[in-house]
Order: structure tokens, then C-alpha cells, then sequence
């Protein structure tokens, strides 16, 4: 059976007690600097934010054949592409097709529907299993949905089935709603996860411990 293990706290703080090389895929969904209560900057500094701090310690604690996913969006993806290259080989930037589109319409814009991930090795590693670089998938809705920026399980599935190996482990140092922490699960590979809030480390401890209960008896 699978381990995970949630830090409550700063990623930089707890990235700088992981040891060198002790990761072997990162999945991830960094903050953007946006409150999407209010639509409002709520982190100082640069619009890349976060992400300038946590690409060096990503560096260091990934395994040198390791791989990494960081969503992104159209708006920052020049800017991310940029950054995220001084670290990892950009592969592939995968695009998640949503479907459907946000309905969040501007005069000035077209509808979103889609997400850009940004696929990176720190070395060579050959994928284990192939999928296109466009993937299909509904995001989370309805009382499955418990944070703004939620991916779907099945997405992140999928980028872990791509890269998988036998005890291989998953580190998302911006766990959010724990979905790389349910998707590693399910694949039947260790996570480990770090996350600043604790409405969201208590939401991640809640889907965990639904997800470890046993099958019940068939009558």
C-alpha cells in the first residue's frame, strides 16, 4: 500500500530539510498571487511570485533522472517557460483541455478552457507510458470541488503513470486540496506533500483517510 506524508507549513522551510536528490517526480500547482474570492494581489513582488524561491530547492531535492509538472496558465506561461528552463529540460508544455470553457467572458479576451503544464527532466528519463500532449479532462465541480484552483485526479494520474516506477515518490510542494497526493495513491506510489493553509491540510487529511477505509463486506 502506498504513504503519503502532509508537512502543515512553508514549502521553502520544508523543502530545505529534504535531502539533495530524494525526489523522483514533482507535481504541482504553484499559487499565482491571485485571491480568487476577490480577484485582488494579495502576495508582494513580481507576478511570478512564489515561483522564482522554489525552483532551486525543486532543483536540488529532484533525482537527477527525475521529472517534474508545473501547471501554469496563458497568461504567466511565457514568463514561467522562461524561468522554469535556468532549472529542468522543458519536454513538453502538455495542454489541459477542460472541455468546456470557463464562461468567464471579457470584452477584451476569449473564453479559458484550457491549462498549460510545463513537463521538465533534470536529466534523460524515457516515459513509461505515452499519452498526447493534449489531455482531456472535466474539472472538479459540485461538492467534489473544495478549492479554487482544484485539478481533477484522473489529470494528475496521468502525469504520474507517465514517469512511473516501482517505489518511485511524489513530492507537491503546494498540495493545495491534495489531489497529487489521491492521484499518487491511486497509482500505488508514495507522496509526500507540503501546504501553508490548515483549512486545506485539514481537507487533505479528510479525502486521505477517505481513501483508506476499508471495502465494505458484500452481504
Amino acid at each position: 500500500m502506498a504513504e503519503w506524508t502532509l508537512y502543515e507549513g512553508d514549502c521553502l522551510e520544508v523543502m530545505r530539510g529534504m535531502q539533495d536528490n530524494s525526489v523522483d517526480v514533482i507535481v504541482t500547482d504553484p499559487p499565482y498571487g491571485v485571491n480568487y474570492d476577490t480577484g485582488e494581489t494579495f502576495m508582494p513582488g513580481e507576478f511570478a511570485n512564489v515561483l522564482p524561491l522554489a525552483l532551486p530547492e525543486l532543483y536540488r531535492i529532484l533525482r537527477p533522472d527525475g521529472a517534474i509538472f508545473v501547471f501554469s496558465s496563458s497568461r504567466n506561461l511565457a514568463d514561467w517557460a522562461l524561468r522554469f528552463q535556468i532549472y529542468f529540460k522543458l519536454q513538453n508544455i502538455l495542454v489541459w483541455d477542460k472541455e468546456k470553457d470557463s464562461g468567464c467572458w471579457s470584452p477584451s479576451s476569449f473564453a479559458f478552457q484550457y491549462e498549460p503544464i510545463l513537463f521538465g527532466l533534470k536529466g534523460k528519463r524515457k516515459l513509461t507510458a505515452r499519452f498526447s500532449d493534449v489531455i482531456r479532462c472535466k474539472p472538479p465541480r459540485g461538492r467534489e470541488r473544495v478549492h479554487p484552483t482544484q485539478k481533477p485526479v484522473d489529470l494528475c494520474r496521468i502525469l504520474i503513470r507517465s514517469v512511473a516506477r516501482p517505489g518511485m515518490l511524489v513530492y507537491d510542494p503546494f498540495a493545495g486540496s491534495g489531489t497529487t497526493l489521491v492521484a499518487a495513491y491511486k497509482e500505488g506510489v508514495d507522496s509526500i506533500g507540503s501546504e501553508l493553509n490548515p483549512e486545506y491540510c485539514n481537507i487533505i487529511r479528510q479525502r486521505m483517510a477517505a481513501l483508506q477505509q476499508p471495502l465494505p463486506l458484500e452481504k
